[in-house]
């Protein structure tokens, strides 16, 4: 068999560590493996705002 290959992953994959290992045989029967490891971490951040008062220009709306 030749051609190229798709894995569609779970769309429920939970949090936490993963190692994904892939192996190929050719016809002559050769086999390579190899293998990544990864994480998923879907928790979202807390956004930090931060306004320093010294660059505040004083005039409202200016973003400064």
């Amino acid at each position: 068999m030749a051609g190229s290959w798709e894995y569609i992953w779970p769309t429920d994959l939970a949090d936490g560590q993963y190692t994904l290992t892939v192996e190929a045989t050719d016809k002559a029967g050769n086999t390579v493996t190899k293998t990544i490891d990864f994480a998923v971490d879907t928790t979202l951040s807390v956004p930090v705002i931060v306004l320093n008062s010294a660059d505040d220009t004083g005039v409202q709306g200016d973003n400064m």
